[in-house]
């Protein structure tokens, strides 16, 4: 399981190619969102979780690049792991909290 917490704005010293009013976000322990995306898997077997500082799941889904967690913290599990009601990725999850663990 991958977790990172606390995404936040950040200006990087390099911006490589990005255009000028690009946004860049990192992590509490200083992982850039677009680099980190690499560490997520793309295989279809994990959800990735966006959940505030409660818990509260306020989004979720698949593909990782499709998420924008600033002010939040993201979690990859595994698919077997979500209970048996959990939405589908793209659908309303605020209703579930993520307690940390798989």
């Amino acid at each position: 399981m991958l977790i990172l917490k606390n995404f936040s704005y950040y200006e990087p010293e390099d911006t490589g190619n990005a255009p000028g009013d690009a946004l860049f976000i990192r992590s509490e322990s200083g992982d850039d969102w677009y680099e980190a995306q690499q560490r997520f898997s793309a295989d279809g077997n994990t959800r990735k979780l966006v959940y505030d500082s409660a818990g509260v799941i306020r989004s979720q889904g698949g593909d990782v690049t499709v998420l924008w967690p600033v002010g939040f913290s993201v979690a990859e599990i595994k698919q077997h792991a979500l209970p048996e009601k959990f939405p589908a990725p793209g659908q309303d999850a605020t209703a579930w909290i993520f307690n940390g663990k798989d």
